[in-house]
């Protein structure tokens, strides 16, 4: 019973449904084509340009090139992330670079005499003042060329046979244990600017 009351409910419901329809009409069709109103309107307030994307914030792998990084890497050179407590605790003269706001970097080739150190921050007249005289007073030696001021390692002095070498101009400085080494970081810095 309960059944012939259910299908006696479906039958009228498709008779009511289908007396709402005029049997003898078409569906209207549909436009498919845009209207004027939907094109797309200018917003009000314009989206501003982007930012070009400015340099990587500087670190060890942004002041010296991918291509020496690369070389690191290949060699087996491992880098010293401790650098900075390091040179504190030997009271460097690099420790200066982070005193600056600038930062001093170590590769090492594990069990050899093989390194190399990469450092530049800004510095005012009156700190190159401060660091030309520590340099100084470590026997460096001064050369000027132009703008360019450079203390090197005395030769005669220099057991260890390597080019430590500072490089001063205005409104940074720069050093490497290699001369190479600071021409690379000066010139990576300057593309910075």
């Amino acid at each position: 019973m309960k059944l012939r009351v259910a299908l006696a409910g479906v039958s009228l419901l498709a008779l009511a449904l289908a007396g709402c329809a005029d049997a003898g009409s078409e569906p209207e069709p549909v436009d498919t084509t845009k209207s004027p109103s939907a094109a797309p309107r200018p917003s009000a307030s314009p989206t501003p340009p982007t930012e070009p994307a400015g340099p990587e914030p500087l670190s060890c792998n942004t002041i010296i090139t991918q291509q020496t990084l690369d070389g690191f890497e290949a060699a087996g050179y491992v880098h010293e992330v401790d650098f900075e407590s390091q040179l504190r605790s030997e009271s460097r003269i690099e420790a200066l670079f982070f005193d600056y706001g600038g930062l001093a970097c170590f590769w090492y080739l594990p069990n050899s005499d093989g390194w190399f150190t990469a450092a530049y921050s800004e510095i005012t007249e009156t700190q190159a003042t401060e660091a030309q005289a520590l340099l100084a007073a470590e026997g460096y030696v001064r050369a000027e060329s132009g703008t360019d001021v450079t203390y090197t390692v005395d030769p005669e002095a220099n057991l260890l046979g390597h080019q430590d070498t500072y490089l001063f101009e205005p409104g940074a400085w720069y050093h490497s244990n290699h001369a190479e080494g600071v021409s690379e970081i000066r010139t990576v810095i300057g593309t910075r600017r």
